[in-house]
């Protein structure tokens, strides 16, 4: 393999942990709005951090989840393979880095870097496949009601305003 598709390999990595690193702090992975009249329209946007509301004059307060333990199980997970993924991300990176045949350290031979390069990648898909598997099931269903082909319907959860996940 050439020293250009390595590189661009690499930087195409960096480009995924970084989207995948700039959807954590999002704020609006579940958004709902209650419409009455013009001035009494709040919009609830929340995220696995926190939750929001905002009223129709654009004041808005923002609460922390207060307890890991009384969340649900879902948002328990979803903040585990989020977290996860981005320590992935973070290793495969640093293992990328290290397995690049332009760079040298420490006089490796070319079977190790290749090695070190391989294990990289692996690491960057299971980073990828785990923000995939946040990014779907646990906005769609745990959030939007259930709706998304082949998961569960979440009955259980109260839902007293229609959610849609954000685009």
């Amino acid at each position: 393999m050439s020293v250009a598709v390595e590189t661009f390999g690499f930087f195409m990595a960096a480009l995924g942990l970084l989207m995948l690193g700039v959807t954590l702090p999002n704020s609006y992975w579940r958004v709902s709005t209650v419409h009455g009249s013009v001035i009494t329209t709040n919009t609830i946007f929340e995220n696995l951090w926190f939750s929001c509301a905002t009223d129709s004059l654009g004041v808005y307060s923002c609460r922390e989840f207060p307890s890991l333990l009384a969340l649900s199980g879902y948002l328990q997970a979803c903040r585990a393979l989020m977290i996860t993924a981005i320590f992935l991300g973070f290793l495969g990176l640093f293992l990328g880095m290290v397995g690049l045949r332009c760079i040298n350290i420490g006089g490796m031979e070319l079977s190790r870097k290749a090695k070190l390069a391989a294990t990289a990648g692996v690491l960057h898909i299971l980073a990828g496949n785990w923000g995939k598997v946040v990014g779907v099931p646990c906005v769609v269903c745990v959030w939007g009601g259930g709706g998304f082909p082949g998961f569960p319907v979440l009955s259980s959860l109260p839902l007293p305003v229609r959610v849609s996940p954000s685009p």
